[in-house]
Formats: structure tokens, C-alpha cells, sequence
């Protein structure tokens, strides 16, 4: 499985605070959740017999997921967890014969780590945790180390294997695919296969389709031209708006410091009602003028097609 260095940045981002997030050990934080409005990671370190680490990574995993927000209170420096108002609602009214994990399971598959592992199971049946690291794990450690080198993302750390670590696979992607009846393993550290219900879900997998997690302050068009350069064209076209005209360009310049980018040229083209970026050395750009959007949501495009051919003549 080859993973474009938006999905790679993307996992890594979405797994980041869940290393220790076992789902052996959910019910007990769930039960105490519906019946208190807050719980701190201290108070649910408790509630686990002081695994402090377990309660916490669970909280972050369930925020990446969407069924738990938190809140800061600086005078006290504490940070408190709660359910959303969907997350409450949807455990709230489970059937009497629901384990409170069956009514998160869209939750789970919105996740994008285990999507990839999933899909990745389904193209490579008996992976263990070592090839999942070396043929999944490493290529995070090349897109990672990239993008943080060159782009400022909060919370990017280049040069680790997260989410595809041994840690993350055995805790945590794994735990979660047998609990929703997805995956299974004869031993912590596999082989690990799908279900029939796994391989009937991964077939409906989309990795593509998904909207960047990023903060507000970072241009995800940087990450789109890096996308690109992984493919090694020497022309890109952007079009963007006039305002974003001198920030894209000063990241192209400071590309093309970089040896490996030297022979980099870029066009830019305004326009306002839409961003996207292109690139003539493909093969089919005469025929096709293939396009990738910010949101790498394929549905789009035929969208734009016909916007771009207005645009590019």
C-alpha cells in the first residue's frame, strides 16, 4: 500500500495522545461519563486503578473520533472531558442487548488510522506487526520528517512511525478492529486478518474522501504541492485567490532552495471561486487536465473540470 503524504501527515496528526487507548478499558469511562458531566484524566486514572496514561490516550482518541470535547480551566490548570451532545445521545438511548462500544462503531470508521489498517489487511491478509511497521510505518517516517521540515503544522513531529508503531498496532488498532467485530489476530502481535464484516466494510473504504484536521492558521495548499513534488514534476499550475498569491509563492521559492527542488517552476492563476493544484509534466494533461483539490475529495471533480478548462485555456 502506498500512502500519498496527505493521508500519511493526516494519520499521524489523528493519532497523536492515543498510544495507550485500550478498549478493554472504555466501558468502565463510559458508564462514569453518562453519569457525570466532566471527568478529569486524574479522576479517570482512578476510575482505572491509577493507569493514568489508559484514561487519558482513551479521552484523546475519543476526541479525534468526535464523541468527547474538552475544556481548560487555567485557574486550576486542569483540563476536563466530557461527552458530546451526539456521543451522549447515541449511548444514551442504546438497545439493553448494545455493548456501549457497538453505538460508536461510525465513529470508529471515520477514524483515519484504522481505515488505512483495515485496508491495509484487506490488500495483505497475515501482515504481523513487523510488516505493517516496515511497509507502513516507514513511509510515515519519510512524509512526516518532510512536512515538518517544511511546513509549520502543530503538533508534527517528522521521523516516528505513529501511527504504524508496534505500540499504536498492538494497543490500539487492533484491540478496536476486535472489539467492533472487524479483525482478528491469533496472537497480540498477529498475524491479523479480517472478518467477513471487516472485508465487507473495507470494501466501501475511501481513503481519500476526507476533510483535513489541521489547525485554521495552516495553508493545506503547501501540503497539496508537496503532494505533487512526491511525484516529481518540474511545472506546477496553482489556482488560488489573489490574497494567497505571495505566501504560495514564497513557499515554491523556498522549495526551489532545496536541491531537490531546484528545477521546480511554477504558474500561478487567480482566481477566487476555487483552489486547485495541477501539474503539465502529466502524460494525460492535454486530454484529461487531471487535478488534485485541497480536500482530495475525488467527488469533486467533476466539479471543476469544466472551471478549469476556463481557467487554463
Amino acid at each position: 500500500m502506498i500512502l500519498p503524504k496527505f493521508i500519511a501527515v493526516q494519520a499521524y496528526l489523528e493519532s497523536v495522545g492515543t498510544a495507550f487507548a485500550d478498549l478493554r478499558y472504555v466501558e468502565r469511562l463510559l458508564i462514569e461519563m453518562l453519569k457525570e458531566k466532566e471527568l478529569t484524566s486524574k479522576e479517570g486514572s482512578e476510575l482505572l486503578e491509577h493507569k493514568t496514561d489508559t484514561a487519558r490516550t482513551i479521552f484523546n482518541l475519543f476526541q479525534h473520533i468526535g464523541i468527547m470535547k474538552s475544556r481548560k480551566d487555567e485557574e486550576v490548570k486542569e483540563e476536563y472531558f466530557s461527552l458530546t451532545s451526539i456521543g451522549r445521545e447515541l449511548l444514551e438511548n442504546k438497545k439493553e442487548s448494545q455493548s456501549l462500544i457497538q453505538p460508536l462503531t461510525p465513529f470508529f470508521l471515520t477514524w483515519l488510522p484504522l481505515k488505512i489498517f483495515l485496508k491495509y489487511l484487506q490488500e495483505s491478509p497475515g501482515c504481523d506487526i513487523e510488516e505493517i511497521k516496515t511497509n507502513l510505518g516507514n513511509q510515515i517516517i519519510r512524509h512526516t520528517k518532510e512536512a515538518a521540515d517544511l511546513l509549520s503544522i502543530k503538533n508534527l513531529r517528522g521521523g516516528v512511525q505513529k501511527p504504524f508503531n508496534e505500540v499504536i498496532i498492538e494497543n490500539v488498532l487492533a484491540t478496536i478492529g476486535e472489539f467492533l467485530g472487524l479483525s482478528y489476530a491469533y496472537k497480540r502481535q498477529g498475524p491479523y486478518y479480517l472478518t467477513p464484516l471487516g472485508k465487507y466494510v473495507s470494501n466501501s473504504i475511501d481513503l481519500q474522501n476526507f476533510h483535513f484536521k489541521i489547525e485554521k492558521s495552516f495553508d493545506s495548499m503547501n501540503l497539496a504541492i508537496l503532494d505533487f513534488l512526491e511525484r516529481e514534476p518540474k511545472k506546477l499550475v496553482i489556482i488560488s485567490s489573489a490574497n494567497k498569491e505571495e505566501k504560495i509563492k514564497q513557499f515554491v521559492d523556498l522549495l526551489i532552495e532545496n536541491k531537490k527542488y531546484s528545477d521546480l517552476t511554477l504558474e500561478y492563476r487567480n482566481n477566487n471561486s476555487f483552489e486547485a493544484a495541477l501539474t503539465r509534466d502529466s502524460v494525460l494533461w492535454k486530454s484529461a487536465h487531471p487535478l488534485i483539490t485541497l480536500t482530495y475529495d475525488q467527488i469533486k471533480v467533476l466539479e471543476f473540470n469544466s472551471q478549469i478548462i476556463n481557467v487554463i485555456g
